[in-house]
């Protein structure tokens, strides 16, 4: 059994390198596994996107932005009822100041 090389604490908020640790091993993983690779999309939606549980379950193809690359959260799946675009330009595998 292989385990992570990382283990975040549940109740505080990930460093920039627990998350590059975690980003990482799911990246490494998902070469190889089919839900490795779900779980690096899941991930990446909720740490890097800033998405909610609620809203990644009511994602749909169409949601998802062509030309200006952004994910469209509608009304019933957003906090408020109150829809969102959330730009993905930034997005590419890691969060923010991740060297």
């Amino acid at each position: 059994m292989h385990f992570a090389p990382w283990n975040i604490d549940n109740g505080k908020i990930p460093t920039r390198r627990e998350m590059a640790l975690v980003l990482a091993d799911l990246k490494a993983r998902a070469e190889r596994s089919a839900n490795a690779h779900f779980n690096l999309i899941l991930f990446r939606l909720a740490a890097c996107c800033g998405l909610r549980v609620s809203e990644i379950a009511q994602l749909r193809l169409v949601d998802v932005g062509k030309f200006r690359p952004h994910l469209r959260i509608r009304a019933e799946a957003a906090k408020g009822r109150r829809p969102r675009r959330v730009p993905l330009w930034w997005d590419a595998g890691r969060p923010r100041g991740v060297e």
